[in-house]
């Protein structure tokens, strides 16, 4: 049996096609498809602009008017970090190294950043750059972060330092079967999604305390962050 490795789990191939299939088969407010994908389309290799710091919304991430005045401050911040990355780079590529995430997120130690959150932001910068940016949520988390998940708690880092360990982790799952995630994400179609989104989706089925969890190990409680909570 063939099997996918998401964070901490591993599932059946199988089970995770059912997934898509059944996430992307029409418009489902669970993973946001397509509506996330098609909105602002035409615009999704451009810089940051106003607009776009609503699509977290499409996530089910909600962005309240202090987060969206937070995002709008910082857009300048953003693109500039956006510029250093290719539109098509490819996190599961060494080509693009995974340092160029910090500066994405790093704005989070500001004041005000901890409201705003990992969830939110990578939600915004997913778009501009959908296959190198992981989306991020509690569900997610649940897979890549914990005592006995890739990404471990650690005294001191910054919240640029965490996405990057995240960024390293998802490279690794991805990097390990190129050939069965893009598979996966050719399941969605109309629009297409990279096999990064695809991941996304099957993580977040994965870390769903209602959703298959796999036996082989116990989920992590959830651990607070002030960088990275939902």
């Amino acid at each position: 049996m063939t099997t996918v490795r998401v964070g901490r789990f591993s599932v059946s191939q199988t089970q995770a096609e059912n997934w898509l299939l059944d996430d992307t088969a029409m418009n489902n407010a669970r993973c946001g498809y397509p509506a996330y994908e098609e909105y602002r389309a035409q615009q999704w290799s451009g810089p940051l602009e106003d607009a776009d710091l609503l699509a977290p919304v499409l996530l089910e991430s909600p962005v309240p008017p202090e987060s969206y005045s937070w995002l709008r401050e910082r857009l300048p911040a953003l693109n500039r970090a956006l510029e250093s990355i290719a539109p098509n780079a490819d996190i599961a590529s060494s080509a693009t190294p995974l340092e160029l995430i910090a500066p994405l997120f790093d704005g989070l130690g500001e004041p005000g950043g901890e409201a705003v959150g990992m969830p939110v932001l990578a939600g915004v910068l997913h778009r501009k750059r959908p296959r190198f940016v992981p989306l991020w949520d509690a569900r997610i988390r649940a897979c890549y972060y914990g005592p006995d998940a890739p990404v471990t708690p650690v005294g001191e880092r910054s919240p640029g330092q965490f996405a990057t360990a995240v960024a390293a982790a998802v490279r690794a799952d991805l990097a390990v079967a190129p050939n069965l995630w893009k598979g996966l994400a050719g399941i969605a179609d109309r629009p297409p999604i990279t096999p990064l989104r695809a991941l996304s989706i099957v993580a977040r089925h994965l870390g769903d305390s209602t959703g298959v969890v796999p036996e082989q190990r116990e989920p992590t409680p959830g651990l607070s962050d002030m960088y990275h909570n939902p």
